[in-house]
């Protein structure tokens, strides 16, 4: 299992300080967060990734709240697909190496 969380249905009109915040209260009592993602754009609005120091306490957070309502809507919780960049610097390398690739 992954120790980053990928989370949807996040409320777009929220501003992005207030829910990195919010975000970070709400899941740091599972666990050590190293740290909340969310950004605003047409890609990423309303979702998030959250970053766990292990992966036992993004599992325990992801079962905690599945179904908890947050600014008025049902979160979506997911174990992200890879590795966070803040706990796997090499993975931002690999993706860049992906992305040239793709272009060339």
């Amino acid at each position: 299992p992954q120790q980053t969380l990928y989370i949807r249905n996040l409320d777009a009109k929220v501003r992005k300080q207030e829910l990195r915040r919010s975000l970070y209260l709400l899941f740091s009592i599972h666990g050590v967060l190293l740290d909340v993602v969310a950004s605003k754009g047409d890609k990423m609005n309303g979702q998030a990734f959250v970053v766990f120091a292990d992966a036992k306490s993004a599992g325990d957070a992801r079962r905690s709240l599945a179904n908890a309502t947050f600014y008025g809507r049902p979160l979506d919780i997911f174990m992200a697909k890879e590795r966070s960049f803040v706990v796997d610097p090499s993975v931002r390398v690999k993706r860049d190496a992906r992305r040239s690739a793709v272009k060339s």
